[in-house]
């Protein structure tokens, strides 16, 4: 979804000649990347069995990744480009990697409801991480980093709770690079009921509009009114087009999150609670994440990795 984003945004600087925007995109992009991808992966890389379908998935995308980020660089750094190139371009290909054809994606790639949900995903995890940062430098500091927590999610929104579900706690600590993630939605009886203790810090935020700045990555083709209307009333056609067309791939429960956040300005957003505490687990020796049950060197997945 996001290199099928980025690889149209970045065809249209290049066909308009606005190269330094190019380069501005391509740095923002590569510097979320590999904060937030790269991260997110790095652990199934490491860990997983070589031929495990989460690992393949990732080599999958990071393989497609150099790709679309070389040729997004091509006509600015040819050279640099092109030695680039060399280690992923097939023996029968070109010589030259401006003598081969890109990869085309599918409109298909595009998914505004993967969208939404990932963006409520990366809010939450840029808040817990402010406040596990905060914690880590404060004066009575119980852990020295990320991994050595265990975070605890408490939402009020059966949507968003289902969208959290739906990611996976297990996903949601890589993500978050975290000992481990628990989601509980409130008035379940789970969750939210323990006391604040000594090395265990709470943040709370109401969920930031999710529609702001909706990509403008849907495919579309050639609109047919040029010569007819001003070039204002055309893009203004084409947006409210590609809002309903966005609007229509929506799952039900990013529906019902985002019908949810228009009760905001009465007070009644998507408000988040969280808890962060230093990991109750022992540290693994092979992947490093504090899951370890007492008196054992590596976790139980890497004990599975390690005897098959």
């Amino acid at each position: 979804h996001e290199l099928h984003g980025f690889k149209r945004t970045i065809d249209n600087h290049y066909s308009s000649f606005k190269f330094s925007r190019a380069i501005q995109t391509t740095t923002t992009f590569c510097t979320d990347f590999s904060a937030f991808y790269c991260t997110a992966v790095k652990d199934r890389l490491y860990c997983h069995p070589h031929n495990h379908p989460a690992r393949q998935s990732a080599i999958k995308v990071l393989k497609e990744a150099v790709e679309v980020i070389t040729r997004a660089i091509a006509p600015i750094v040819v050279f640099t480009a092109e030695e680039a190139a060399s280690y992923f371009l097939e023996k029968e290909e070109a010589s030259s990697l401006f003598l081969t054809k890109p990869t085309n994606y599918h409109s298909s790639f595009y998914s505004p409801d993967i969208e939404m949900r990932w963006r409520a995903v990366k809010a939450i995890r840029r808040q817990v991480l402010q406040t596990i940062e905060q914690a880590r430098m404060s004066e009575h500091k119980t852990f020295s980093s990320s991994p050595q927590t265990d975070v605890e999610i408490n939402v009020k929104s059966r949507p968003l709770f289902k969208i959290l579900k739906n990611v996976g706690e297990e996903q949601l600590a890589c993500v978050f690079d975290v000992g481990s993630v628990v989601v509980h939605l409130e008035g379940e009886g789970k969750g939210g009921g323990k006391e604040k203790g000594e090395g265990v810090y709470e943040g709370e935020f109401v969920l930031e509009p999710l529609q702001n700045n909706i990509s403008s990555y849907s495919p579309s083709s050639s609109s047919p009114l040029s010569g007819v209307l001003s070039l204002r009333e055309i893009e203004q056609r084409e947006r409210e087009k590609e809002r309903k067309w966005v609007e229509r791939e929506w799952s039900d429960e990013v529906r019902e999150l985002l019908e949810k956040e228009g009760e905001e300005k009465e007070g009644r957003g998507v408000v988040v609670r969280f808890m962060v505490k230093r990991a109750e687990g022992g540290k693994c020796e092979r992947c490093w994440r504090y899951i370890c049950e007492e008196k054992e060197d590596v976790c139980s997945r890497c004990n599975s990795v390690l005897e098959g």
